[in-house]
């Protein structure tokens, strides 16, 4: 009699063990999962001298068919254009198409995602750091 509850108790503790290590894995595993880098990057400034605002502006919308909302700030900001975006990993990539002219080739934008932004190489000038905002600047 004594052997039956004792052998229940090590049933019932081998299946709260095997629930534990479950839901263990499951915490690790939803950890684990890629992360979501839609949102908000920039490092638009002012210069003062110049009376101009200079950097870029990129919105990330990731799903089955990202897409980018690219601004250049040159003097002063005149909008985003949405180009396609290939995002694999933590890099993301798109073809800047200048003024709208198909007949000219898309210039390369690359980037990668970092803890608080994104480094991002416009064509062949030097990468520059973009910082995650929580909303659009205006």
């Amino acid at each position: 009699m004594l052997a039956r509850g004792f052998t229940a108790k090590l049933r019932v503790m081998a299946l709260l063990r095997s629930m534990l290590v479950v839901a263990l894995l499951s915490v690790a595993g939803s950890a684990m999962a890629a992360p979501d880098y839609a949102g908000h990057y920039d490092n638009v400034r002012y210069v003062e001298e110049a009376g101009d605002l200079v950097g870029y502006r990129v919105t990330v919308r990731t799903g089955p068919k990202p897409t980018v909302a690219f601004e250049i700030c040159q003097g002063e900001c005149n909008g985003a254009r949405v180009f396609p975006a290939w995002i694999e990993g933590d890099r993301i990539s798109f073809g800047y198409a200048r003024g709208g002219l198909s007949s000219m080739p898309a210039v390369p934008v690359t980037g990668r995602f970092v803890r608080d932004g994104l480094i991002l190489q416009f064509a062949k000038e030097p990468p520059e750091k973009l910082r995650k905002r929580k909303a659009i600047p205006r």
